[in-house]
């Protein structure tokens, strides 16, 4: 799951400790002072249900688009 944010030049180091990962897309202008924009990851273990869900159902829909076979499993 990913998101965009625009902040501050001085920030980059506080969103690295803050999402799994981060991207940085370009600069912009915004009100006269200098910005980046990130595109930034959530990690799966910051995940809520509903989210994780989706990753998954995400995932199984990319696999089977490549012809991986995917098989549900429910341990006793």
């Amino acid at each position: 799951m990913s998101d965009y944010i625009i902040t501050s030049t001085e920030m980059s180091e506080t969103l690295r400790h803050t999402f799994r990962g981060i991207k940085f897309m370009r600069m912009q202008e915004v009100n006269g002072k200098e910005c980046y924009i990130y595109k930034v990851y959530l990690g799966s273990s910051k995940m809520n249900t509903k989210e994780f869900s989706e990753l998954l159902d995400e995932c199984i829909k990319l696999a089977s688009e490549v012809g991986v076979e995917y098989e549900e499993y429910y341990a006793d």
